[in-house]
């Protein structure tokens, strides 16, 4: 999501902070190096409240594939390419996660339990009844719990974001903040659109920012979004 992430993990071989020390640890140096930063790039330690039945986990997984809809990001989870749910759907060449058990739960066939999955993560309403479940129904072993973890990036004002964008495109910020239509202006643009919605900003505070309208700054997005795919 722009401005966290969050991730749904099995510890098994490490616990859950020697994971997130080292993942977290890259990820900071990466991104540093990347944009010429020093410096914090999460907030706060993450929270990890833990999974401890298959309806929370169901109901957890469809929180997480739903979030970008929810902040108008994308139109549905598919069209979102920074989560899992290609991948629990078996449409993605990216394999990060192992969704067989979630899938389980759905059903014993793998086609069946997709379609089942598919349709659970579109339905908000249809609850999920661990008894009652189609499928087979695991049990989460105690000893290793799932648990949901929720980050927050350390915020970058708007112009250093502007200040990025438009070092990397070779123009100055007031060029890329103007109503140019130049390619290579539309392309600063709207790249610097997309990482200011990433590092947490507001629709209404970008719009406002490069003196558009809030629906022409949400078309850039999904579009960006699609491209992305």
């Amino acid at each position: 999501m722009p401005n966290h992430i969050h991730l749904l993990v099995e510890p098994i071989e490490a616990n859950i902070s020697t994971i997130m020390g080292s993942l977290l640890n890259r990820f900071a140096k990466h991104l540093n190096a990347r944009l010429d930063r020093k410096g914090h790039v999460f907030q706060d330690r993450f929270k990890a409240p833990l999974c401890r039945n298959n309806s929370h986990l169901l109901q957890l997984v469809r929180y997480i594939h739903l979030n970008p809809v929810a902040g108008g990001l994308a139109a549905e989870p598919s069209a979102w390419p920074f989560s899992g749910h290609l991948e629990y759907l078996g449409k993605s060449p990216v394999r990060l996660i192992d969704p067989q058990l979630v899938l389980s739960l759905f059903h014993a066939s793998s086609d069946s339990a997709r379609e089942e999955y598919q349709k659970f993560v579109l339905n908000e309403n249809n609850p999920i009844d661990q008894d009652t479940s189609p499928g087979i129904l695991p049990t989460i072993p105690e000893s290793a719990p799932t648990e949901c973890i929720s980050l927050t990036k350390t915020q970058m004002s708007l112009a250093e974001v502007a200040s990025v964008r438009a070092i990397a495109a070779g123009i100055s910020q007031q060029v890329l903040r103007s109503q140019s239509r130049i390619r290579r202006v539309c392309k600063a643009r709207h790249a610097f659109i997309h990482q200011a919605f990433q590092a947490g900003y507001s629709l209404t505070d970008i719009a406002g920012y490069l003196s558009l309208t809030v629906s022409m700054v949400s078309r850039i997005l999904i579009k960006k979004v699609q491209q992305v795919q």
